[in-house]
């Protein structure tokens, strides 16, 4: 929420002063105005993809307040189970149909990796009942 008030703010800044027509990105702590046309691709007309470092921490962060299935979900029968019947479907239905999300993923990777080096690692813990 913090992120999009102060990128709404700089943006509105940016308007007031008389510019239109662009974006703005976060890069070291500070709100950067860029123009589309410095964004586009010159050959598709398309905007280029910027990718994202799932070794960062601003990344581990936005993860962190994400609702998706994560690594413990698939650690934990329980957990495993209420999804599975959710779908309508065995556990070993759902691990076959999901668990590439948890083996693909590059937050996992790059911890495995030691890109990453966290205190505590995700939990469901805190939505138990």
């Amino acid at each position: 929420m913090e992120y999009t008030r102060d990128l709404g703010f700089a943006a509105a800044q940016f308007i007031l002063n008389g510019g239109s027509v662009l974006w703005f990105l976060y890069r070291n702590g500070r709100f950067v105005p860029m123009y589309f046309k410095d964004i586009l691709d010159p050959v598709t007309g398309k905007t280029r993809v910027r990718m994202v470092d799932p070794s960062s921490e601003s990344f581990f962060i936005a993860r962190h307040y994400m609702l998706r299935l994560n690594k413990t979900d698939f650690e934990d029968p329980f957990e495993l189970a209420k999804y599975a019947a959710t779908c309508g479907i065995s556990l070993e239905e759902f691990r076959k149909q999901f668990n590439y999300l948890i083996q693909n993923d590059l937050l996992y990777k790059s911890l495995d990796e030691g890109k990453i080096n966290l205190a505590a690692f995700e939990s469901n813990a805190i939505y138990k009942i």
